[in-house]
């Protein structure tokens, strides 16, 4: 058993999203590809599948939350 590709793709993302974070926009657009990528990840996983929802997609959508949430802050804050 692999990890899947989009649960690569919610940590990759979100890891961006919070490392831009300073750029709004792009940690914005970054945190949700992270999260939408994580959360079709996990909705992949349905309740009749004996596997579990992948830690890396959890772990995306947890850090793709964090980038998205310190984003937007960061366009709230700052004068334009």
């Amino acid at each position: 058993m692999g990890t899947s590709l989009l649960s690569v793709v919610a940590m990759v993302f979100g890891t961006l999203s919070v490392v831009t974070f300073w750029t709004a926009g792009l940690g914005i657009v970054l945190g949700v590809g992270g999260l939408a990528a994580g959360l079709l990840d996990t909705a992949a996983h349905s309740a009749d599948d004996d596997e579990s929802a992948s830690p890396w997609a959890l772990l995306g959508i947890l850090v793709a939350t964090l980038g998205l949430t310190t984003s937007a802050i960061a366009a709230w804050a700052s004068p334009l």
